[in-house]
């Protein structure tokens, strides 16, 4: 029976377990860690795994979209050395710039309620190791499934972990350690059969004159990916600053419980990106068509999730978090409405923007994304009604999606005049 599943579909199923290990596994302690833990060490382990998703940011680099561009690309054992040889160097230029710079913050006295020391520090490494996960590579070489058993492992062990220190001592630094523990130990069994996989020392004969040309290449992704995790992470570091650390984890619980049906849309998106770049369908008129239609369909069954979850959010929040997060009701009322929004620009991104290599395009939009979004955060600094906290949020998603179609439909006409001309 096993043997009739395709590599397409055996990617689909690796990819929804990484999501399994990165998003829902984080979600399902959710009711557990938001009752065992007092609102000031909630809004303290929310902050902290902000700055860890800062952090992987920085590291990851936009290596999940270049490197895996171009290890699809490419089948010689030859390049795909030096490909991984160049990522793996870059990141440790990364991981060391993000160890100065936080390190310089932390001496400057960047220690402040709700975060303290060890909370900082297990974050920043929390982040390096995520960051630095050659998931990458798997999945380049459509062996998704490989990345994926090891990750759903030993962060699940770490999600069941989590639960079981919360009850145990009430405190969000465990909770944290042993979080960090399950990614430290999934990047290092990554990154050992990546290694005997291609019999290779990473960090022999990479000239810095290549490692600056990897650097410039994935820069635009880069800056794609900062802009945005901007909101997640800026969002959560500016509410423990302004706000109340019960009205800082409210905003931040009903945040993630509405972006939990738009995730299942990554893998989807991750799975079929390898095969669109090598097949060229995003510059084809029948490709860019089918893409949009996708995108369509992702909108349209996230918009009824949008309902059902909107009719729904009181008792979700209750059964999840508790009584005492019951406000988070309120801001959720906001907040579902940006699922299918996430679901359309996942699918346009990933499937149009990045294959065609439009990262110009990408950028800008996530410039708009952040001016909108962490502009609106600032000027509601001190002000009380949390559901608005959200509303520039969910403008800059609709903003974004607006502009998207247009450039997808004006670019599907520009290749059907094509076709035409050279009928």
């Amino acid at each position: 029976m096993l043997s009739r599943i395709g590599p397409l579909a055996w990617d689909f199923l690796a990819l929804y377990g990484l999501q399994v290990g990165n998003f829902l596994i984080p979600l399902l302690t959710f009711p557990v860690l938001a009752r065992a833990l007092t609102p000031d060490s909630w809004a303290g382990l929310l902050a902290a795994q902000a700055l860890a998703i800062a952090v992987a940011t920085v590291v990851e680099y936009g290596h999940n979209i270049t490197a895996t561009r171009r290890i699809a690309a490419t089948s010689l054992p030859v390049d795909m050395l030096k490909i991984v040889r160049l990522v793996y160097v870059s990141k440790g230029l990364l991981a060391s710039a993000c160890l100065f710079l936080c390190g310089l913050a932390f001496a400057l006295g960047w220690n402040h309620r709700p975060l303290n020391a060890s909370l900082i520090l297990s974050g920043v490494a929390f982040g390096l190791f995520q960051g630095s996960l050659p998931t990458w590579y798997f999945q380049g070489r459509q062996q998704a499934r490989v990345a994926a058993s090891v990750d759903m492992t030993f962060k699940g062990l770490a999600g069941l972990g989590m639960v079981i220190i919360a009850l145990s001592f009430a405190r969000p630094e465990p909770v944290l350690w042993i979080q960090l523990g399950g990614v430290a130990i999934t990047w290092a069994l990554l990154t050992r059969r990546l290694v005997s996989d291609l019999g290779i020392e990473l960090w022999h004969g990479v000239p810095l004159r290549e490692v600056g040309h990897d650097l410039r290449e994935g820069f635009a992704v880069f800056i794609f990916r900062l802009l945005g995790s901007s909101y997640t992470s800026a969002l959560a570091l500016i509410l423990a600053a302004v706000v109340p650390p019960l009205s800082s984890a409210l905003i931040l619980t009903a945040d993630r419980m509405a972006k939990v049906m738009p995730t299942l849309t990554v893998p989807f998106c991750q799975a079929l990106y390898p095969r669109i770049v090598t097949s060229g369908s995003y510059a084809t008129p029948q490709g860019v068509r089918r893409i949009f239609l996708s995108a369509i369909k992702v909108f349209a069954a996230l918009l009824i999730g949008s309902v059902v979850l909107y009719l729904l959010r009181e008792p979700a929040v209750a059964f999840l978090v508790g009584e005492k997060y019951a406000a988070a009701a309120d801001i959720m009322a906001v907040t579902v409405w940006l699922m299918p929004f996430i679901g359309f620009n996942t699918v346009l991104f990933n499937f149009w923007v990045f294959p065609a290599r439009r990262d110009a395009i990408a950028n800008a939009l996530l410039v708009v994304n952040a001016l909108i979004s962490l502009g609106w955060v600032l000027f509601m600094a001190g002000r009380t009604n949390l559901p608005l906290y959200t509303f520039g949020i969910s403008a800059a998603e609709v903003v974004i999606s607006g502009v998207l179609m247009l450039l997808v439909l004006r670019n599907l006409r520009y290749l059907l005049r094509l076709e035409v001309a050279n009928a």
